[in-house]
Protein backbone atom coordinates (compact mmCIF):
# COMPACT_ATOMS: atom_id res chain seq x y z
CA UNK A 1 0.00 0.00 0.00
CA UNK A 2 1.39 3.38 -1.05
CA UNK A 3 1.22 5.44 2.14
CA UNK A 4 1.56 8.82 0.40
CA UNK A 5 -1.30 8.01 -1.98
CA UNK A 6 -3.41 6.72 0.90
CA UNK A 7 -2.73 9.92 2.84
CA UNK A 8 -3.76 12.10 -0.12
CA UNK A 9 -6.99 10.14 -0.61
CA UNK A 10 -7.71 10.32 3.12
CA UNK A 11 -7.15 14.10 3.26
CA UNK A 12 -9.43 14.64 0.25
CA UNK A 13 -12.15 12.42 1.68
CA UNK A 14 -11.94 14.04 5.12
CA UNK A 15 -12.06 17.52 3.57
CA UNK A 16 -15.21 16.61 1.64
CA UNK A 17 -16.80 15.10 4.74
CA UNK A 18 -15.99 18.09 6.96
CA UNK A 19 -18.01 20.30 4.58
CA UNK A 20 -21.14 18.24 5.29
CA UNK A 21 -20.21 16.77 8.68
CA UNK A 22 -23.43 17.93 10.34
CA UNK A 23 -25.58 15.74 8.08
CA UNK A 24 -23.11 12.94 7.36
CA UNK A 25 -21.39 12.09 10.64
CA UNK A 26 -21.81 8.37 9.97
CA UNK A 27 -19.87 8.66 6.69
CA UNK A 28 -16.99 10.38 8.50
CA UNK A 29 -16.93 7.64 11.13
CA UNK A 30 -17.01 4.99 8.39
CA UNK A 31 -14.10 6.71 6.64
CA UNK A 32 -11.93 6.44 9.75
CA UNK A 33 -12.71 2.72 10.04
CA UNK A 34 -11.76 2.21 6.37
CA UNK A 35 -8.49 4.11 6.89
CA UNK A 36 -7.58 2.02 9.96
CA UNK A 37 -8.33 -1.19 8.02
CA UNK A 38 -6.17 -0.09 5.07
CA UNK A 39 -3.27 0.89 7.35
CA UNK A 40 -3.40 -2.46 9.15
CA UNK A 41 -3.18 -4.46 5.89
Amino acid sequence: MDLKLLTKITILAVSENICSVSKKKTELISLFFIVFILISL
